[in-house]
């Protein structure tokens, strides 16, 4: 053979053996996917989708080859210490207790994932080491990250994405994309807060009962606790030491607020209505203010007890209003306002480190802001119009004129079941005219005499310039306003002695405001006709038991 032949022969044997050591030393390549979940806005450890790398063409890892997932958009990845016997399969790597891990698939594969770490402090990412040979079909999958999306405050209808960096940069090759989405978030619920007629403060144990409806804005925003452990991929039967199969967070919470609750006002959940979705009421379920003086809040909390994760559902929660014995004489008015949040609701801020028992954390995210009104609690009243009251000086015995007052509850009558509800109650008397000497003369804020309270049954009975302390010299009218229904007034104009001469006459009653959408007089003769009066004929709050 001559030289130049053994020169080609020996460079052809140089390329096959050179491309043979290239060919053993090809790193794999792979094509990642993902599977695109949807998280809560609000939710402090949502999990994300799992990440998926799929071998397509085989080869070896080099030594010491890592690589790492860098999450953002979010405020931190999160970690929880305990970390045994969750898993048996030698090829998955736990991140956290409740349950992130890493592993290679099938476990047949040679593939072989090390250390992995976790950041989230900096980069919001996980390190892993892997090692080992990838064949087509060999799958490295990235499962169950937690991360907080409520502190990045990300808007509704944001991705958060997942990138992966080989590490050296000739570790593996992706072949298709390198980042890929794994969330979407949006918000979770919508809160409908529906009201009631009004409580009143003198029935005790006549209630009203009103609603808030929870709608569920994706399927999965509120879960059960079967949910959250199908959410954590753990493997059934697994770590038995640590609790029972597949260990579960807590499914979702719904924590109603009530605020503005008077004294001596019960509040009690009564129930509810839906389809799929049910909510279990966690005790107590029943609240009373027993102030006689400062209105309260109560908190009425709810798991999710069952619920279908592919239909978007609402359930609607009923609350039972109740003014009760307590109230104080008289009443401290206000208007009951209801608002909801998810939960359960770690205490302190967001840190690296959750506690297993509360892996599953919101913060106090009031979906209905501000509050709404569902209920409130009305006085009952009854107005009075003492048309002429007068203690002006003059030529009679004593030195003037006088007027005496009576003013009678009547809300005990014959009548049974159909009849009025007994109330107790005070009365204020306000005054517009001239003359007299008390302060208060003309204040449509402060009365210038204000009577014990009135027991029903009973009447009221004083004079208008010594009792009231009106003083001598005034004429004008008076409006007396009662803490109890059925009230009527009558007022006597004499002498001061109340010996020599008198004129008497009913107060008129002054319609209810929200009867009548405000006072108003009517033509002479016209008596407002039918089941309401439209002005100042007779009227009072119209409620019985």
């Amino acid at each position: 053979m001559s030289l130049r032949k053994l020169t080609l022969v020996a460079l052809a044997l140089t390329f096959l053996l050179t491309g043979a050591t290239l060919f053993a030393q090809q790193v794999p390549h792979f094509v990642l996917s993902s599977t695109n979940t949807v998280v809560r806005q609000h939710g402090q450890t949502e999990v994300l989708g799992d990440l998926t790398l799929t071998c397509d063409v085989a080869g070896t890892f080099p030594t010491n080859s890592t690589f790492s997932v860098i999450y953002s958009p979010v405020a931190g990845l999160v970690n929880a210490a305990d970390t045994t016997n969750l898993f048996t399969n030698a090829s998955a790597q736990v991140v956290n207790a409740r349950v992130a891990h890493v592993e290679s698939e099938p476990a047949t594969t040679t593939i072989v994932i090390g250390t992995v770490s976790l950041n989230t402090v900096v980069t919001n990412s996980i390190t892993v080491q892997v090692s080992g040979t990838a064949a087509p079909g060999d799958i490295i999958r990235v499962m169950g990250i937690r991360a907080n999306i409520a502190g990045a405050s990300l808007p509704p209808n944001t991705s958060v994405n997942a990138t992966i960096i080989a590490i050296p940069p000739n570790a593996f090759q992706i072949d298709n994309v390198s980042t890929i989405s794994v969330a979407f978030v949006l918000d979770e619920i919508k809160v409908t807060v529906s009201a009631a007629d009004p409580i009143l403060a003198c029935q005790p144990g006549v209630c009203q009962t009103d609603s808030i409806t929870i709608q569920e804005k994706f399927p999965s925003a509120l879960t059960t606790v079967t949910d959250e452990n199908d959410l954590q991929h753990k493997p059934s039967g697994v770590g038995a030491t640590n609790g029972p199969p597949k260990r579960a967070s807590f499914g979702t919470q719904i924590i109603v607020t009530m605020l503005g609750i008077p004294p001596g006002v019960l509040v009690a959940f009564n129930g509810q209505s839906g389809t799929t979705l049910t909510m279990t009421a966690v005790a107590p379920t029943t609240f009373t203010n027993t102030s006689t003086t400062t209105p309260a809040s109560a908190t009425f909390t709810f798991n999710t007890a069952t619920d279908d994760i592919n239909l978007s559902e609402e359930v609607t929660l009923f609350f039972t209003f109740c003014p009760t014995s307590g109230i104080p004489a008289p009443p401290v008015l206000s208007t009951i306002t209801a608002q909801a949040t998810l939960g359960p609701n770690r205490s302190g801020t967001f840190t690296t480190t959750v506690p297993s028992a509360s892996i599953l954390s919101f913060v106090k995210n009031l979906q209905n802001t501000p509050p709404d009104p569902i209920e409130t609690l009305a006085n009952c009243v009854t107005n009075l119009l003492c048309k002429f009251i007068s203690t002006a000086t003059g030529a009679v015995p004593g030195g003037g004129y006088d007027t005496g007052l009576a003013i009678a509850n009547t809300s005990t009558d014959i009548f049974g079941d159909l009849g009025a509800v007994p109330q107790t109650g005070a009365c204020r008397m306000f005054l517009f005219g001239s003359g007299g000497t008390n302060a208060n003369i003309n204040s449509t804020t402060k009365p210038v005499f204000t009577t014990p309270l009135v027991a029903s049954g009973t009447s009221a009975v004083f004079d208008a310039k010594f009792t009231a302390g009106v003083g001598a010299g005034f004429q004008g009218y008076s409006i007396i306003q009662c803490d109890f229904q059925f009230g009527h007034a009558e007022a006597i104009i004499s002498d001061q002695q109340f010996s020599t001469f008198s004129h008497g006459y009913d107060c008129l009653i002054i319609p209810d405001v929200n009867l009548t959408g405000g006072r108003f007089a009517i033509p002479v003769g016209f008596n407002g006709g039918g089941s309401g009066e439209s002005g100042e004929s007779l009227g009072e709050k119209r409620v019985r038991r």
